[in-house]
């Protein structure tokens, strides 16, 4: 799973330097994001998802819709709690199927 890893960087990397080697450091986060929030072929999701619980929500989502998933400050400590409740068991299906998936691939 690492080579596979190493070696998807590894070409995205030759991919985007490719026009300037100077940059490359520059074009470190932008290579980063787009690897994290890449379906992967083996798990069927994204690295993001699996570590965090929820979609990214990039800066062209908040542009289009101006909508972002935030800690409401209102809100009441059992509708909280509940929010708590469902992202865990959200995280908790993503982990089970990632790990079907994986034994699948």
């Amino acid at each position: 799973m690492v080579e596979h890893l190493i070696k998807t960087m590894k070409h995205i990397f030759m991919i985007m330097v490719a026009t300037n080697i100077q940059d490359w450091d520059s074009l470190l986060p932008r290579i980063l994001i787009g690897y994290r929030c890449g379906i992967q072929a083996n798990t069927e999701y994204f690295p993001f998802m699996v570590f965090i619980g929820r979609t990214p929500i990039l800066t062209i989502d908040n542009s289009l819709n101006g909508l972002c998933d935030v800690f409401d400050e209102h809100a009441s400590l059992e509708i909280m709690a509940n929010q708590m409740i469902l992202k865990m068991q959200l995280i908790a299906s993503v982990h089970k199927s990632l790990l079907e998936n994986v034994e699948h691939a």
